[in-house]
């Protein structure tokens, strides 16, 4: 969308099935389709985007984090999986790793990755080598854990029943549960300053 003059102007890019989660990175929007994979779409010109690449994932993408020159994916069921997209018009999948429930969201913060994995907790992923992603340790949240993000020393995951659950993760290998509260909202989580945001059936501010 383009917001100018208070109007509000779309513009509007067919992918196949579903468009769930999605993040952007220098001038390209990586969109994840679920079984039809991780959408790469150049917004250089955001007048008229352009789809360039799709790549499977070899699961349900679910949501996506980029960093520097990878694609972290929640790919449902089939757990988490990394793309990498230094060049995006020829995203490969070169790594993943399996996890017990069901992947939603992710969260990337210096070597690791932070996974809510539905009715197992959340995940946390070495990402130290990313073609080789290996899971460290799990910990278990209130509800089935659905949204995270990191801040600081900090993730913050929701769950079903409106759970959230602060970890301090300054050891990742260590985390820790510092704080929970709940009729939070399960939907999403996101964090600025000393605020948490946290979307379910409205919108609550911690």
């Amino acid at each position: 969308f383009r917001v100018e003059d208070d109007r509000i102007r779309p513009r509007q890019v067919p992918t196949p099935g579903f468009s769930l989660g999605h993040d952007y990175a220098s001038g390209y929007l990586f969109v994840c389709g679920g079984t039809d994979g991780l959408h790469v779409i150049d917004v250089t010109e955001p007048e008229t985007p352009i789809m360039r690449a799709t790549v499977s994932t070899g699961g349900t993408a679910y949501k996506v984090a980029v960093v520097d020159s990878f694609a972290f994916v929640a790919n449902g069921y089939e757990g988490f999986a990394v793309v990498n997209v230094k060049d995006p018009l020829e995203p490969r999948l070169i790594g993943s790793v399996d996890t017990p429930g069901y992947a939603h969201d992710v969260a990337v913060a210096g070597n690791y990755a932070y996974v809510p994995d539905w009715d197992r907790g959340m995940k946390v992923v070495d990402v130290t080598n990313p073609s080789a992603p290996r899971i460290v340790t799990a910990i278990a949240t209130g509800g089935y854990a659905s949204a995270v993000t990191v801040s600081g020393e900090y993730v913050y995951v929701v769950g079903t029943g409106g759970h959230l659950t602060i970890v301090n993760v300054a050891d990742p290998q260590q985390p820790q549960i510092v704080g929970s509260v709940t009729n939070a909202g399960s939907a999403a989580v996101f964090v600025a300053g000393k605020y948490a945001y946290v979307g379910g059936t409205g919108l609550r501010i911690f």
